[in-house]
């Protein structure tokens, strides 16, 4: 028993200990980012800080930086922009809390103003490309728009049937440039 009790105490000192070290950490940190608040220009109000792709992360690790964010940078003037995709965050919230916890109120708890893009036009999206990338300089110089016109049609054809994202999108125009 005085040994169990003993390994006991012990550990409970450590995570003890463990606490009051990150606690005076985690204060100390607030207190230098409220330094570097301080230091902004007086026409700047607000720091923003922007992440992307927070659905694209390893689940445990979107789901800690969320809860990092809520902790650590609750600080007045300090504006988190995430763009990400909310319903993949919610499989990475389910995937890692299980799969009927409620992963749209849960990360109502970080995101204090939602705001979603409309889905885009393909046509115009794989247009714009086309001249980005200067595909449609290949068929001008054959004086052959026609050509050029038919292939960006079976492209939103193809963009469409197969319900690409823009990023599936700009890959398939990229190999269309190689092309």
């Amino acid at each position: 028993e005085k040994l169990a009790s003993d390994f006991i105490g012990g550990a409970v000192g450590d995570l003890v200990d463990s606490f009051n070290v990150q606690s005076g950490a985690i204060e100390s940190f607030k207190t230098m980012v409220g330094e570097v608040m301080e230091g902004l220009s007086e026409d700047q109000n607000n720091l923003f800080i922007f992440v992307d792709e927070l659905d694209r992360c390893r689940p445990t690790y979107a789901i800690e930086l969320l809860e990092r964010i809520k902790h650590l940078f609750d600080i007045e003037n300090i504006i988190f922009i995430l763009s990400t995709d909310i319903e993949q965050l919610s499989h990475s919230v389910c995937a890692v809390y299980g799969n009927n916890f409620e992963a749209k109120k849960y990360l109502q708890r970080f995101i204090d103003f939602d705001y979603s893009l409309k889905q885009p036009d393909h046509k115009s999206y794989i247009q714009s490309l086309f001249g980005s990338l200067a595909i449609n300089d290949n068929f001008t110089k054959r004086n052959n728009n026609y050509a050029g016109e038919h292939l960006a049609g079976c492209c939103e054809l193809v963009s469409k049937r197969f319900k690409l994202t823009l990023r599936e999108i700009n890959l398939l125009m990229m190999r269309v440039k190689l092309i």
